[in-house]
Parts: structure tokens; C-alpha cells; sequence
């Protein structure tokens, strides 16, 4: 069986030495740890941990040395919800999407030819051609969905995107009760959280975006609703 990483590893070493590439001790060792790694590394993890293994380069040295790897290749840049742009080893006979999870960062690859056809059938029923695609799924991996992501937890404390389900509302002002009220909220009613800030909770009830107060939001009492 063909090792993907081996192999990634002697095209580099060719191509490199055709072109006749030029690189720092520093630059090197960043090559190295990238192409050894299994993982999915942003630059300022690359960085911290060569220092940590005796390697001071700069956040510079990796920008422009992961700039290189992905030119010529060898790297692909994946960019996650909010912001976070990792690299990954680019092989160029498999594709796969991701699991991201919102509490430990994880990444877990997979791939599935039925929805990569699947996908390929929907771009042709609309008259659209894929080049390419990137498809990241967000959620909890399974160790960090334990007892407490399944207990109720308020409603300003659910993170963004999230479909979840009200368990209880316990409100007391008078001005709340009649909010309540006039959006239909009630026990077993189905929200999509839009966002969550310090002072206001926004979401989707029935396709309507609404903005809660943090106090109002705090009493209502949910639970992830998980596909």
C-alpha cells in the first residue's frame, strides 16, 4: 500500500532540487516538521513548536516557507469558521472534507464518494461546473459531546449556528412574559441560533430573525438539537 506521506515527501525532495530552491536551516526544519506531521498546523503552531524542539524561526520564516510548500504544491490552505487557516499535505489523488469541533478544535478528515456524486448531480441540475470544493462540517467530536452538551444550558450560552430546542422559560418580568408570548415561544418550539454576544442573543424563530436581551435570553432554557 502506497504511504501518501512517503510518497509527498520524494516528489518534494525532486521538484526542489530541480528548481534548485533556495533555504535556511530555519526554512528546512519547517519543511521537515510539515511534511513529517499527520496534523492540520496553522503557522504559529509550526512555529511554537519548533521553538519547542530547539528551532527559533520566525512567524516570517514559516509564513513565507508554508507560502513556498503551497505554491509549489505540497501544501493546501483550509480555512475554518472564524478565521483559523491551517495547512494540510496536498495529495493529489485524494480528496476529503472535514469535522471541525468547536470546543477542542479537532479535525477529522473523511471522504464519501455518494456526496462527492451527490454533490456532482446537484451542480449539473443547475448548470454549474466544480473545479473545486471544500466542505467543512461543525459540531462536537465524540469526546467532547459528553453528559453536559446533552443537559439544558441557557440559551445566550449556545454558540452560533447551533439548532436547538427550548426546554423551559422562566421568565419574570412582566414586559418578557409578553415577548414570550407574542413570538409563540413554548416548550419543544425549534430555534437557529444566528449569534452571541455580550449584551444580545439573535435567532431564526420560524425563518424571523429576532434579537433577545442577555437577561431574557439567559431564561430560556435549551438543548442542542443534534442531526
Amino acid at each position: 500500500m502506497i504511504d501518501p506521506d512517503k510518497e509527498l515527501r520524494r516528489e518534494f525532495i525532486q521538484l526542489f532540487q530541480k528548481h534548485k530552491v533556495p533555504l535556511t536551516s530555519e526554512g528546512g526544519a519547517v519543511i521537515k516538521f510539515f511534511l513529517d506531521s499527520d496534523h492540520h498546523l496553522s503557522r504559529e503552531e509550526i512555529r511554537e513548536t519548533l521553538r519547542e524542539r530547539g528551532t527559533d524561526a520566525s512567524l516570517e520564516t514559516v509564513a513565507e516557507v508554508m507560502n513556498l510548500l503551497r505554491d509549489y504544491g505540497f501544501a493546501r490552505e483550509v480555512t475554518f469558521k472564524g478565521g483559523t487557516t491551517k495547512y494540510e499535505h496536498h495529495h493529489l489523488q485524494f480528496h476529503h472534507d472535514h469535522f471541525f469541533c468547536h470546543r477542542c478544535e479537532k479535525i477529522i478528515e473523511f471522504s464519501n464518494e455518494e456526496l462527492e456524486s451527490m454533490q456532482s448531480n446537484i451542480a449539473r441540475s443547475h448548470g454549474f461546473h466544480v473545479f473545486t470544493h471544500q466542505l467543512n462540517l461543525y459540531g462536537l467530536c465524540r469526546e467532547c459531546y459528553g453528559e453536559d452538551e446533552r443537559a439544558p444550558r441557557p440559551l445566550s450560552a449556545v454558540l452560533p449556528d447551533c439548532e436547538v430546542v427550548i426546554e423551559k422559560i422562566d421568565v419574570n418580568s412582566m414586559g418578557h412574559k409578553r415577548r414570550i408570548v407574542e413570538l409563540g415561544l413554548r416548550q419543544g418550539k425549534r430555534l437557529h441560533v444566528i449569534s452571541n454576544s455580550p449584551g444580545l442573543t439573535v435567532v431564526s424563530i420560524d425563518g424571523n430573525r429576532v434579537a433577545f436581551p442577555r437577561g431574557m435570553a439567559h431564561s430560556i432554557m435549551v438543548r442542542l438539537d443534534v442531526r
